[in-house]
């Protein structure tokens, strides 16, 4: 069963808010990358003895084939310019002396305390031209980003409760301030830029809908169940409206497949089909497994373990009282069926599912009986 924008925003939040960092690392870096001629026994960045007239990237990394002339200007193997480098104020010092402070053995940024997913070290920066606003939401001094919380429902809400999912809305409040403070303590290099959370409009607004916690989000009003996509996409163009470089959460499609196209990233996607992350690239990232390969690891191993065999798990009304195997008594071989919600024309899941009933209908096995296709409306109202 897909899982609601509300539980996977209350549970991937961490994760989300870091994965929206190494996102833009890339795009707000300099355009024009540092380098340096290294002194005589200079050491790179990877421990490697450096030669004098050697150039660097800002990684310390030798850039094989370019050199810098007596003018300063730096060309490649052919005498061609290289333009899109400089060199750096201190000429040799700073490839010996670059500020590597922030940088672990295994040649990554330190982050916080047991994450193990950063982004390759670079130096620290000390100032100088950043580049300015290299993308939507990006200026010199900041990167504006939006957390969008869908509206809760009560009724869901009750039932994730029973399963430790469920949070106060002035819980959700401390765990995004706390996250904000985290990723703005300097573990990742943002040239001088600080992380800004941004408030939605009127009824939008977040920052005023629980207390003491303040934090500035964008909460949403359009229905969590049933879905309503007509109001996600109308929420979707307030976003946009503000410019930010990126959304932490969505409502569901309607809402990422329009952030995308106004090139605002967006991070929060479900399980969607594949070819969804492909189409807008790089504007759309998920914290789960895409749909189509889970529909093809699903069904390897039902072709592998499950198909044509018979149903030893089943309870005994299954297996012997109902008869339903070849002979009176006998365990009857496994049928299968897919359960999939099917939410007003989005078909994001049918995809996901049709694919694996077609793994598991000729291209990867054959199986008995076919697949029964389960569509249902996802609607705490008609749940039961």
């Amino acid at each position: 069963m897909s899982q609601t924008p509300g539980a996977l925003g209350r549970r991937y939040l961490p994760f989300l808010i870091l994965a929206a960092v190494q996102v833009l690392i890339i795009a707000i870096a300099p355009s024009k990358t540092p380098v340096a001629v290294t002194a005589t026994g200079a050491t790179g960045s990877n421990g490697q003895t450096l030669v004098a007239g050697q150039v660097l990237d800002q990684n310390g990394q030798p850039l094989d084939g370019v050199t810098q002339q007596a003018d300063g200007t730096f060309v490649d193997a052919s005498g061609n310019v290289v333009t899109s480098v400089t060199a750096g104020a201190s000429g040799a010092a700073k490839a010996a002396n670059a500020d590597m402070s922030k940088c672990d053995k295994t040649g990554h940024q330190i982050g916080p305390p047991g994450y193990k997913l950063m982004p390759p070290c670079v130096p620290v920066w000390h100032g100088g031209d950043n580049g300015g606003a290299t993308m939507t939401g990006v200026t010199k001094d900041a990167i504006n980003f939006v957390v969008y919380v869908a509206q809760g429902n009560a009724e869901v809400n009750a039932i994730l409760a029973t399963q430790g999912l469920a949070a106060s809305a002035e819980q959700s409040c401390e765990a995004r301030a706390a996250f904000y403070k985290e990723i703005n303590k300097g573990y990742f290099e943002t040239y001088g830029r600080k992380f800004v959370a941004m408030d939605g409009p009127g009824a939008n607004k977040g920052s005023t809908q629980q207390s003491p916690c303040n934090f500035p989000y964008f909460q949403g009003q359009c229905a969590l169940t049933p879905p309503d996509p007509p109001c996600g996409l109308a929420e979707a163009k307030v976003i946009a409206s503000m410019h930010p470089a990126f959304v932490i959460g969505t409502y569901g499609d309607s809402m990422s497949e329009y952030l995308a196209s106004q090139h605002i990233i967006v991070l929060g996607g479900g399980s969607a089909p594949g070819e969804y992350y492909q189409e807008r690239t790089p504007y759309y990232y998920g914290i789960l497994m895409d749909g189509y390969r889970q529909a093809d690891l699903d069904a390897e191993y039902w072709c592998k373990r499950m198909n044509a065999k018979p149903a030893v798990q089943a309870g005994a009304d299954v297996k012997t009282t109902r008869n339903w195997g070849k002979a009176p008594g006998e365990t009857p071989v496994r049928k299968l069926a897919a359960i999939f919600p099917e939410t007003n024309g989005d078909e994001s899941s049918f995809l996901s599912v049709k694919r694996f009933k077609e793994n598991v209908t000729g291209k990867m096995c054959n199986s008995p009986g076919g697949v029964l296709m389960i569509p249902y409306q996802s609607d705490i109202t008609t749940a039961q």
